[in-house]
């Protein structure tokens, strides 16, 4: 199973991740996020199945983040776990990527 998958539908797209995020699978992420980037519409990121995140998948978060900006969509995220909604706060995301729930 991949990291994740990306649908389309209702003036969005959805970035849904699962498992570890972590250096083996940084670019995976990174990769989905350019393709969400490319369908045009605002990105939401559905953190529900993320297991587990290091550095590595902050850093693909803050790149997607950046793939949104300069396309001048608006990237969010839903379904935060508190263990990885901790995470992010650690790593100082937690204002760079908005709460959709």
């Amino acid at each position: 199973m991949g990291l994740g998958r990306i649908e389309a539908g209702d003036g969005r797209t959805l970035v849904f991740v699962f498992g570890d995020v972590d250096t083996a699978r940084e670019a995976e992420l990174v990769a989905m996020f350019e393709d969400a980037v490319g369908m045009g519409q605002p990105v939401v990121i559905d953190a529900g199945g993320i297991e587990f995140i290091d550095s590595s998948g902050l850093r693909a978060l803050v790149i997607g983040h950046q793939l949104c900006e300069k396309a001048s969509l608006p990237l969010g995220i839903r379904n935060l776990t508190p263990r990885i909604e901790r995470v992010l706060e650690i790593g100082g995301l937690d204002g760079l990527i908005p709460r959709m729930d």
